[in-house]
């Protein structure tokens, strides 16, 4: 081996190793920015591709049963789609239909409440009534300033939604073809790698997929005991709008940490204006000890073995996510590491070394490629390399 020259052999060793990691590490970071700039460039799409996979991995296990009941595979999709779009009409008739037929009744327990709420207010804090309907006054004043700027914003408002029907739209067309041809989907999508790649690449996809969809199972599990366990508080109490509340509740599980916390406000608010104080108040005891439940039963009960994150890492997903991407990011961020995690872990623990290439993981005369055992035959729907 030759020498090095004499003027890399005057530079000391650990600053040559520093510079060595530094300029690699700048490379990963740029690299990194890179990608989340063309992801905040093409929000619309990534958007549309995350709620479509998140939606995917939810419907999929009912799409898998189906087929492996005899349904063929466009049946099966076409059947689960149009199941879940009418799921979905139909629960927003139900809350609109309960919404009209409350409006009345609930605006007049909104006044009510409101002058019961600024007694209470006042004979509990020793506030003034005039104090009081200074702070409305000035309330109703800032709000008349801000609906100007609000008004000015009609157009920009009208474009942001154009964009969430267009993605929506997007998101559904997506689902529904990862629903029926999604083999075909992955094993075109490995087939883009290097041959030598295709059998590490395959199992760690699969892996991830699994994830995903049993954290969606997950999820929707959680979600139905918070909103069935605080919407019988809220029917035990007489609180109005059970089913929109329970909606809510049901919806802001899916957001970590942030979801639950803004869903319970809401219920106590309604809860307040409509039965006063003290209702509020057991209200409050009772979204706490649901949310103690959910922490502390619920989540490590069912989540626990779906996607094995340290609070730490979940904490940090979440804010990063809702920094990068907003409230999409904040849905979008756990799910995304778990899946990440599921796909690089066995491998970091040496349980899955990487496999040497073989004619199983040769392009199919289709253009795509084959993969290996356990890659699904639909997301979430394992085969094997024989089937």
């Amino acid at each position: 081996m030759s020498e090095a020259p004499a003027a890399e052999q005057a530079v000391p060793l650990r600053l040559r190793v520093a510079a060595a990691w530094g300029w690699r590490i700048g490379l990963l970071v740029a690299v990194a920015l890179g990608v989340l700039l063309l992801v905040a460039q093409a929000g619309f799409v990534v958007g549309a591709v995350v709620v479509a996979l998140l939606l995917s991995a939810l419907l999929e296990p009912l799409n898998g049963r189906l087929r492996r009941a005899g349904l063929p595979r466009l049946a099966a999709a076409t059947l689960v789609f149009l199941g879940f779009i009418a799921a979905v009409v139909g629960g927003l008739w139900l809350i609109g239909r309960q919404l009209a037929d409350q409006f009345g009744e609930l605006g007049m327990s909104l006044e009510a409440g409101l002058v019961n709420l600024r007694e209470w207010i006042s004979s509990t804090f020793g506030v003034s009534q005039e104090r009081i309907d200074g702070w409305v006054e000035q309330g109703v004043a800032t709000a008349q300033e801000g609906s100007g700027a609000a008004l000015g914003g009609v157009g920009t408002a009208a474009g942001t939604v154009g964009e969430v029907i267009g993605g929506l739209v997007l998101a559904l067309f997506i689902t529904f073809f990862v629903l029926f041809d999604g083999r075909r989907m992955w094993e075109w999508l490995v087939g883009v790698f290097p041959r030598d790649h295709r059998a590490v690449v395959g199992p760690a996809g699969e892996r991830a997929w699994k994830a995903l969809v049993a954290y969606m199972r997950g999820i929707v599990l959680v979600a139905l005991a918070d909103a069935t366990l605080i919407a019988i508080g809220l029917l035990i109490l007489g609180v109005p709008l059970v089913l929109p509340l329970a909606v809510l509740i049901f919806l802001g599980a899916f957001i970590p940490i942030v979801g639950a916390t803004l869903a319970g406000a809401a219920a106590v608010l309604v809860a307040l204006v409509t039965q006063g104080p003290v209702t509020a108040l057991i209200l409050i005891g009772v979204v706490l000890a649901v949310q103690w439940l959910d922490s502390d039963l619920l989540q490590p009960l069912i989540l626990s073995r779906t996607i094995n994150l340290h609070p730490v890492a979940v904490a940090l997903a979440i804010s990063t996510g809702t920094v990068v991407a907003g409230i999409g990011g904040t849905v979008a961020a756990v799910p995304a590491v778990a899946a990440v995690y599921a796909a690089v872990r066995p491998r970091r623990d040496g349980k899955d070394p990487p496999q040497e290439p073989s004619e199983s993981s040769a392009p199919t005369s289709s253009g795509g490629a084959s993969t290996p055992d356990g890659v699904t035959d639909s997301p979430g729907e394992t085969r094997s390399t024989s089937a």
